[in-house]
């Protein structure tokens, strides 16, 4: 079992500090409200001729399992984060929008490292008019590294 966060003293108080900064400047920061009725497509970060794209990154999770392989006999603990990256694109069609989304979830562990790894999604949404959607999820599929 790992030590706890008592017995590692002033490193964990560090770190705890650190992570509180961060979640307080996110607060401090969000991201722009948009006006309703908008979306990421009327007003994407990049356009590339008819096409916008809207990259993305988040930080999800950051903290300790204190029960990394579920076993109920011997609790194994690990610090783990998760991390996810990907972008969205969009394109306009005479009156429809075609989205699309590609993501990685890359899922960290400090010591045990056989439990790392990345999860990838794609999907879609396909909007014909302002009443009807078509919406499309084509795999997600974890591999490890």
């Amino acid at each position: 079992m790992m030590p706890s966060f008592r017995s590692q003293g002033r490193l964990n108080w560090v770190r705890l500090a650190s992570g509180a900064a961060l979640i307080a400047l996110g607060a401090v920061c969000p991201e722009p409200a948009r006006a309703q009725g908008s979306s990421a497509a009327d007003e994407p970060r990049m356009r590339i001729g008819p096409v916008g794209l809207t990259p993305t990154f988040r930080i999800t999770d950051i903290g300790v399992d204190s029960n990394v392989f579920n076993d109920e006999t011997l609790p194994r603990e690990d610090y783990t984060a998760t991390m996810s990256s990907g972008i969205e694109a969009f394109i306009r069609l005479g009156g429809a929008l075609v989205e699309f989304r590609n993501s990685s979830d890359f899922v960290w562990f400090k010591q045990f490292s056989s439990q790392r790894h990345v999860n990838r999604s794609y999907g879609g949404l396909t909007v014909l008019t302002a009443a009807e959607q078509v919406q499309f999820d084509l795999w997600r599929r974890p591999f490890s590294l």
